[in-house]
């Protein structure tokens, strides 16, 4: 390929990924992110052909510093396309089940007296995309709650959430902290935060669950990136001594 038409086709490529990203940010105003966004698909797609094109059409000078250059483009290859498999495949959404410890019986009474049926504690399904159902192939449920203070203020020093993670008949029950998700069946799930139902009392806690197919891609880009960077910052300054 001659290298006015690697110029023309690099600078066509790039001209088509921002027009696509100006669009998807456009869109994506006012809605839940850019994720969320109907050209975030095709905008990650030309942003990864214009990466593939561009690794391609490069004449490194030496050997050396051509190692930077592709561990960086791969890096955000891998990265986009990551993106692209949570935007097509992923799911994340936030539920506030109560826990159970905290439905004693006077709660239970007073929830049932007012026409409140009281569950099981046990939920399978989460909500899903496009107001659908999403199946989480196990039961779960919030066993307890624990909110630790720092002494003498009613700053909150540490959240802690048990969830029963009910297999067949058998019931395991999963620590939760804040920042520490655990992995169940393809799901992340993370503890937000909770409160307290001012109606009847009881503890809400706020649970987020992630299904992101394309994690591995994109953590291992963002580090094949910065290995890129670095090699090409150190490489050069190597070469420049010699």
């Amino acid at each position: 390929m001659s290298k006015k038409l690697s110029l023309i086709l690099y600078l066509t490529l790039a001209a088509v990924c921002l027009a696509f990203l100006i669009l998807t940010i456009l869109a994506s105003a006012g809605n839940d992110g850019i994720l969320h966004s109907g050209y975030s698909t095709a905008t990650l797609t030309f942003f990864a052909v214009f990466l593939a094109v561009s690794i391609v059409t490069y004449n490194p000078k030496t050997a050396l510093t051509s190692i930077g250059f592709y561990l960086t483009h791969a890096g955000i290859l891998f990265f986009l396309v990551g993106c692209l498999l949570y935007a097509i495949f992923g799911h994340a959404v936030t539920v506030a089940p109560p826990s159970v410890a905290s439905l004693t019986p006077s709660v239970q009474g007073e929830m049932y007296n007012d026409g409140i049926e009281i569950p099981s504690g046990y939920y399978n399904r989460i909500p899903g995309k496009d107001g659908g159902v999403a199946d989480l192939g196990f039961n779960f449920r919030v066993t307890d709650f624990v909110t630790e203070y720092y002494d003498g203020t009613e700053n909150v020093k540490h959240y802690e959430a048990t969830l029963g993670i009910l297999d067949g008949e058998d019931e395991a029950l999963k620590s939760l902290t804040v920042n520490h998700p655990i992995y169940v069946n393809g799901w992340k799930i993370y503890l937000m935060s909770a409160s307290q139902n001012l109606l009847y009392g009881y503890d809400e806690v706020s649970l987020m669950f992630k299904r992101d197919p394309g994690e591995i891609l994109s953590t291992s880009g963002i580090i094949l990136t910065i290995l890129g960077v670095f090699s090409m910052s150190f490489l050069r300054k190597k070469e420049g001594e010699k």
